[in-house]
């Protein structure tokens, strides 16, 4: 190999890494663009509602246990005293039925976006009441029942709209602000006025509008619980603790079913565990409740910053195939293609990104990849009309590297798929560089240089 190419292919090698210092700072500007996006979501969603998860309703039953203990004096003597605490039972529901209806709207700070929901939420189902709430005590110990109550926990307050009402039973109680009960979040709570009687169910409903941002969810309080949501919103992701049993996702929205019985969540006893925690911060417990939910992301369609990190990705293997288009040039044409050259058309291809980040934020994501796109080739064509000495050359040029963005956005839209598209692309790429230089003598090519040069 001659030493002429040699230093060539080096001095184009240390170009292509050079050219990574502009990706790198183009990459953080959308990292930077990402992170300011979220930051005014945050204080969109602080000044309206944020993530909503319901929690309820339960009954709370707090009570007074008097029971008799042995103690010893100094001497050993033993006597009896009463000794009495304060404890809480907690009663979930034998069936719960939810059903919401949930309209979204976006909210504009600049250039910006948030997206918001309001969901009509109604809330069905009974209680069964067992003896003592099923609390188990010694014979001689007793139990007098303070004022108990039904709750309902919330993880912002502030996305309530209506003032809610609940039927239970023969009374109807208005909620009041608060539920005291540790991991539930915020909430709401209403004292029961009548006695609960023992024994029997005691059937409840009541409705529930609530503003929150991107994400809904709810725990299956019930032995037995079904949801049913429905919205036009097109673009749902359904997470948590338990997906949809059914669903349905068109262009005009979705409708979703979820069932859920507790032999299989378990949900009661988990979660009287953690209520039932007096160590700990609240902010653990209520970390531990929103991993027991279920519920539905209000996803945008295009996140056009994680699109265009996505697509900076492939910034270098830009650069590396689009100069190796340019050596094939120069061996087959016998074009001297100085560095300055290459240097000036990798720029080109690095700008592209830049153009296709601060576009998006304005258009949509296609039309602002077509712009950038035809941009960049409409300028690396003109200006390789004179470095290739052909408008032909430069027109067949051009063309590859339409071709070649048009298998980015491929890329990009199919992210299912990439990893095989692109191995694909990459596979045929090389297959065409070898069909197309298989019959080249690089020696004889070194020989020829040199031979030109004297």
């Amino acid at each position: 190999m001659q030493r002429t190419l040699l230093s060539k292919a080096a001095l184009i090698f240390v170009l292509m890494l050079l050219l990574l210092i502009p990706l790198m700072f183009i990459k953080n500007a959308i990292s930077e663009r990402a992170t300011r996006r979220d930051q005014v979501q945050q204080e969109i969603a602080g000044k309206t509602s944020a993530r909503q998860t319901v929690a309820g309703p339960l009954i709370v039953l707090p009570y007074k246990l008097s029971k008799t203990v042995l103690e010893k004096d100094k001497d050993g003597r033993l006597s009896t005293r009463i000794q009495e605490t304060l404890e809480t039972a907690y009663l979930y529901p034998k069936k719960l039925e939810i059903k919401g209806q949930v309209q979204t709207e976006t909210r504009k700070r600049g250039i910006f976006e948030a997206l918001l929901y309001q969901s009509d939420l109604d809330f069905a189902g009974e209680f069964q009441v067992s003896p003592h709430a099923g609390i188990k005590t010694t014979p001689d110990a007793r139990i007098e029942w303070l004022t108990p109550s039904v709750v309902v926990g919330l993880s912002d307050n502030r996305g309530i709209v209506n003032a809610p009402e609940i039927r239970l039973g023969n009374q109807t109680l208005t909620f009041a602000p608060g539920q005291g009960v540790r991991g539930l979040g915020n909430g709401i709570h209403a004292d029961i006025k009548l006695p609960v009687a023992e024994g029997g169910s005691l059937p409840f409903s009541f409705k529930l509008k609530l503003r929150g941002t991107r994400w809904l969810g709810w725990l299956p309080m019930g032995e037995d619980t079904k949801v049913s949501i429905t919205s036009p919103w097109p673009h749902p992701s359904f997470g948590g603790h338990m997906l949809p049993a059914s669903r349905e996702v068109s262009e005009s929205g979705f409708t979703a079913h979820w069932q859920a019985s507790h032999l299989a969540t378990n949900l009661p006893q988990h979660l009287s565990q953690i209520l039932a925690q007096e160590s700990g911060n609240k902010s653990t417990a209520a970390s531990h409740v929103e991993q027991l939910a279920s519920g539905i992301t209000f996803t945008q369609p295009v996140d056009i910053y994680q699109q265009t990190e996505r697509s900076a990705k492939y910034g270098f293997l830009f650069v590396m195939l689009t100069f190796a288009v340019f050596a094939l040039f120069e061996v087959l044409k016998s074009l001297p293609i100085h560095p300055v050259q290459y240097g000036l058309v990798g720029i080109a291809l690095a700008l592209f990104f830049l153009l296709l980040l601060a576009l998006s934020e304005h258009l949509s994501f296609r039309i602002s990849y077509l712009i950038a796109a035809l941009s960049c080739v409409g300028l690396i064509g003109f200006y390789l009309s004179s470095v290739l000495h052909s408008k032909l050359r430069s027109l067949i040029f051009s063309g590859w590297l339409a071709l070649l963005y048009a298998a980015l956005y491929g890329l990009l839209v199919s992210e299912d798929n990439a990893l095989l598209m692109g191995s694909m692309l990459l596979f045929l790429l090389l297959a065409c560089a070898m069909a197309i230089t298989r019959k080249v003598d690089w020696y004889g090519l070194g020989k020829v240089q040199n031979t030109v040069q004297s």
